[in-house]
């Protein structure tokens, strides 16, 4: 069964409970485990302003082995330029990493990054106001004939400000899990909003800004 706009469901669960918790503790990773849902099929349209404005399609549409690993695979769609944009996420020991990103014109890649071990995309660690992690990686950035352009180690600290922060969309009402991301210079500062059951409803920064309009997402079998 899906969901779509303004229906409000618990999703697939992404990560593994921990084991030997209390029963608060059980209630508290539980919740945690519904804000990235990463079922095959999922789709999330967005309404991008900013730097770039208009609307954004994100879809899983299947899997595929990258660096002898299973990964997903996450395409988005900017109707503005005609460019794909393609990710490889690997979903492992309940975080969600992203290992690669193409950029694609037609059949033509454009250029691409990976990340070594993972650029941080959710972790179920993030759950409770307080909770924090540092996250570190190594960012290869390629040209379309694989010529490596640029190579650089990037780290971020990942920090929850609220459990049920309030977001309006276009498809509906949401309390989230607010997430603030920032890197080592203290310049480069982005805050996500998760809602239980459909994920990302709001990306922002200083810039930018990045907003749910309508989602289509598995149930959890």
């Amino acid at each position: 069964m899906k969901h779509s706009a303004g229906l409000l469901a618990m999703g697939v669960a992404v990560g593994l409970a921990m084991s030997g918790c209390g029963e608060s503790d059980k209630k508290t990773q539980a919740s945690a485990l519904d804000y990235f849902p990463v079922a095959v099929g999922n789709r999330w349209t967005y309404q991008e302003t900013g730097t770039t404005t208009g609307e954004v399609i994100k879809r899983l549409t299947g899997t595929e082995e990258f660096g002898g690993q299973s990964t997903l695979v996450e395409e988005t769609n900017d109707y503005e330029t005609a460019i794909l944009k393609r990710q490889n996420w690997l979903v492992s020991n309940g975080r969600v990493l992203r290992v690669r990103q193409q950029r694609l014109q037609g059949d033509l890649i454009l250029d691409y990054r990976t990340y070594e071990p993972g650029f941080l995309r959710f972790d179920n660690a993030l759950a409770k106001v307080g909770d924090t992690l540092l996250e570190q990686h190594t960012r290869r950035e390629y040209d379309g004939t694989d010529t490596l352009l640029q190579e650089k180690t990037e780290q971020y600290t990942w920090l929850v400000e609220a459990e049920n922060a309030p977001v309006e969309t276009l498809a509906g009402n949401f309390d989230c899990l607010k997430l603030k991301r920032i890197d080592t210079s203290g310049t480069d500062i982005k805050y996500f909003y998760y809602a239980a059951g459909v994920g990302k409803v709001l990306e922002t920064s200083d810039t930018d800004e990045e907003r749910l309009v309508s989602f289509d997402v598995a149930d959890m079998p």
